[in-house]
């Protein structure tokens, strides 16, 4: 019973943050340095930035075998030495590339609460039919949770329910994990900077 109520209590921490983050729109102009700032608050000259729905998962907690009958080209599967066992099914270098795309490496982020959206770019395609997930650390912490689409947002609860201080430097590194937890691919990391909305 308690561990329904729980499930229910974190859909809805989700809900409230997706309400949130669409609600709010996200924003960018050029600022004076010629770097791109992006705001939940439309400025003279902003342009409106729009992003998908952001899905997420909970990272897995037990690990388990993974399998699948179906694997894209590049998989290989190993097999135990034991053959009343199921095999155990490894990627290995499947995916070509992981970039990060939002936000972009050297801009800016206005935030008022810390909340802000992460844009990933994976080729081939994310395999969530065998449990791949992305991963993200900020400033090497990881983010506590799994994300099955290329597009989510990092809530506030993740700065432990105060929002991050303003101008702060974040460094955002993203990665592929498959059910177990292994690393299956990295991306190179970006830099950027966490702003307050100015005051007017």
């Amino acid at each position: 019973m308690h561990k329904i109520i729980a499930a229910v209590a974190l859909l809805l921490t989700f809900f409230f943050v997706w309400k949130s983050a669409n609600a709010q729109g996200v924003f960018v102009t050029q600022g004076e340095d010629g770097r791109p700032i992006f705001s939940n608050q439309p400025q003279p000259g902003a342009r409106e930035v729009t992003l998908p729905p952001l899905s997420v998962v909970p990272a897995a907690v037990t690990p388990a075998a993974r399998t699948s009958p179906q694997r894209p080209q590049g998989a290989s599967q190993t097999r135990s030495a034991n053959p009343d066992t199921q095999p155990v099914v490894r990627t290995e270098s499947i995916y070509d590339s992981l970039d990060i795309l939002f936000p972009a490496h050297d801009s800016t982020v206005v935030t008022s609460t810390g909340v802000f959206e992460v844009q990933l770019d994976a080729f081939p395609s994310l395999f969530t039919e065998s449990g791949d997930t992305f991963a993200v650390r900020i400033n090497g912490r990881d983010a506590g949770r799994r994300f099955s689409t290329p597009q989510f947002a990092i809530p506030d609860d993740f700065w432990g329910g105060a929002p991050p201080p303003n101008h702060q430097e974040i460094r955002l590194d993203a990665a592929i994990v498959d059910a177990n937890g292994q690393v299956l691919k990295r991306s190179k990391p970006v830099h950027f900077v966490l702003r307050r909305p100015v005051a007017r």
